[in-house]
């Protein structure tokens, strides 16, 4: 069953897919707290941890509690409405691109941005020589996470941010970025 969510990012579209149809059609119920942080996700385009979620949030004007900020989270992780991965920080993040991508990791700022990875948006298989014939034989290969950990541009000319910010990305990617 494919979401509308899978054809929209940040940056690529004029505004975010009907949130509630999405929400059934991965068998979920649009309840008012699901749809505030699915549509809060998607307004940022960032790579956000539970606590700026919650925080957003209740400055948005749609408090949840920290339960059910979790128990949503988590459900629409499950559901393949997220995706989740520790950042930098070793904080799990929540990532509203739907789209096969990488991420580049500033390891001074945090700062988190999406790249097409090589090749485009084909099937996961594990590159040559990368385990014996034997070791790999049989596997099915159901996801894969890349990361490219450096400093970023604004680090290098000590250009230091504070406070997280979404920020434009040149390279095809979701169109976002996450300073932390």
């Amino acid at each position: 069953m494919r979401s509308s969510l899978r054809t929209w990012s940040p940056g690529r579209a004029s505004k975010p897919p009907d949130v509630a149809r999405a929400l059934r059609q991965r068998g979920l119920r649009a309840t008012a707290s699901r749809r505030a942080v699915l549509e809060f996700l998607q307004g940022r385009g960032a790579h956000l941890a539970a606590n700026e979620i919650l925080d957003g949030l209740r400055r948005a004007g749609r408090p949840v509690s920290i339960a059910t900020l979790y128990q949503n989270l988590q459900a629409l992780s499950e559901r393949g409405l997220l995706l989740r991965f520790f950042g930098a920080d070793g904080v799990m993040r929540y990532d509203v691109n739907l789209h096969r991508h990488d991420h580049l990791i500033c390891e001074r700022c945090g700062c988190i941005v999406d790249i097409a990875p090589p090749g485009g948006d084909r099937s996961v298989r594990l590159p040559a020589g990368a385990a014996s014939k034997h070791a790999a034989r049989g596997w099915l290969v159901r996801s894969r996470q890349v990361e490219f950990r450096g400093v970023c541009p604004r680090c290098r000319r000590g250009e230091h941010r504070t406070r997280r910010e979404t920020v434009p990305e040149s390279t095809g990617g979701s169109g976002a970025a996450s300073r932390g």
